[in-house]
């Protein structure tokens, strides 16, 4: 029978005042020695808000319980079963039946676990009995105890602990309460110390996580709260190079800019790799790549064009008074395909049944089979009109680094001969042998022309 909370602040106070073995943490900007006890897995709460797991309780069905009551035995349930699915889960459980537990968790005084959440469901899983914890003071407030479970946790081994998304929500919390950029940068070791280029890169770094959170949100009310925060996580990479773009684009151009962000986040949701998403670096792309692939299938053009009408070929001749050239004229120069509608479209559509129809009679299957078909075909042809262009230049280039490092021969030689011992006959022999070259590679030119 799980414990009351007066008990189990009770039993943790009693165990305290036994103690005669303590624990070194960092808080208050110093060092502070905790009590050790030893005290019933049972009797320890899993911690709702672990950052480790806030965008999973965030995307869980039964996130309402979580938020109104975490500490009752069925949101406690669910919170295990989401720490038990965590990547690395099985490798600390198997550590731990192999050599026991060798960290200290740290607890409140009332028993909610600051960190060794998994820990401690590895150890029940294990049928353990007991575990070791480090014991808060009371008078701990929420920010001291946040501030030391990324102490404890996040700036040790960060990546391995922490998903994309629940580092973007930590991020994003201590913004909001106030924390110094800089501050923040330290904490999570984004910056190596307070030396002013580390703290410019460290920032740097926030701010990136703060605005891909934005985007995330963006993309989330879209999708009317359909899509969850997790389903960013395996996305790092195409998010991350999302944001480069848009910030490469944002000060010149940021109406280009936006349009960048939004046909790459589509694609991320249809399913396009980050790698073909690369392509899709500026407008050029848009216009010279992703339109053509939308210009047989007038159903599928009209839906990611922001129009939703589809085009038809009028009946009959039609009155030409002559002002048809001034109307074109006075017509915005659009692109044929918006992104954001694109992007839209794709969000609107993800928490729908796959043969959900959703736009001019697509169902959401055919929807995301095309648009991640086209996109795919647009950037591998980028691709390999890249490859053909560094093909064309390459000779060229070539060339003109070896004409540059003649030039840089020449300056070496008027060096080199001020002093005795200088081989003038390899230079001549190495001479030669580039005349050779350069009349071989002459007649190919004249050939190939």
């Amino acid at each position: 029978m799980t414990p009351t909370e007066e008990a189990r602040i009770a039993e943790i106070q009693a165990k305290v005042d036994d103690s005669e073995e303590s624990y070194s943490v960092p808080w208050q900007n110093s060092r502070h020695l905790l009590p050790v006890i030893t005290i019933s897995v049972d009797s320890v709460l899993l911690n709702p808000r672990s950052h480790r797991i806030r965008a999973q309780t965030e995307s869980h069905e039964r996130r309402d319980l979580l938020e109104q009551d975490p500490f009752a035995p069925a949101a406690q349930d669910v919170i295990e079963a989401i720490l038990a699915e965590t990547p690395g889960f099985q490798a600390l459980k198997d550590n731990l039946r192999e050599s026991g537990q060798l960290e200290l968790g740290i607890v409140t005084h009332a028993g909610v676990l600051v960190n060794a959440n998994t820990r401690v469901v590895a150890l029940r899983q294990l049928r353990e009995d007991y575990v070791r914890v480090g014991v808060l003071p009371s008078a701990a407030n929420e920010e001291e105890i946040t501030e030391l479970e990324a102490r404890l946790q996040m700036a040790r081994e960060y990546k391995q602990e922490y998903t994309l998304t629940n580092e973007l929500l930590f991020i994003n919390e201590q913004i909001d309460a106030g924390m110094p950029r800089e501050d923040l940068a330290i904490l999570l070791g984004k910056a190596q110390s307070r030396k002013r280029q580390h703290i410019r890169r460290g920032v740097a770094e926030i701010d990136k996580g703060l605005r891909i959170l934005q985007h995330i949100r963006e993309v989330q009310e879209l999708s009317g709260g359909a899509i969850p925060l997790t389903f960013f996580d395996p996305h790092e990479s195409a998010l991350t190079e999302a944001d480069n773009a848009f910030i490469s684009l944002r000060d010149q151009d940021p109406d280009q800019a936006k349009r960048v962000r939004d046909g790459r986040i589509a694609g991320v949701l249809v399913g396009v790799t980050y790698r073909n998403l690369r392509n899709w670096d500026t407008d050029e792309f848009l216009k010279d790549y992703v339109e053509q692939q939308f210009d047989d299938d007038p159903i599928i053009s009209a839906a990611v064009s922001g129009t939703g009408e589809i085009a038809s070929e009028q009946e009959g001749p039609t009155q030409d008074d002559g002002l048809d050239i001034l109307e074109e004229l006075d017509q915005p120069d659009e692109h044929g395909i918006n992104p954001s509608q694109l992007l839209t479209v794709v969000a609107e559509s993800y928490g729908l049944e796959a043969e959900t129809a959703v736009a001019n009679g697509l169902t959401k299957q055919s929807l995301y089979g095309e648009v991640q078909e086209r996109l795919t075909d647009a950037a591998e042809e980028r691709a390999q009109d890249k490859r053909d262009e560094r093909r064309q230049t390459t000779p060229i280039k070539l060339v003109r680094e070896a004409r540059q490092k003649i030039i840089r021969a020449r300056e070496a030689l008027k060096r080199s001969t001020l002093g005795a011992g200088f081989e003038h006959g390899n230079l001549r022999y190495e001479m030669r042998r580039v005349r050779k070259e350069l009349d071989k590679l002459s007649k190919a030119n004249k050939a190939d022309a």
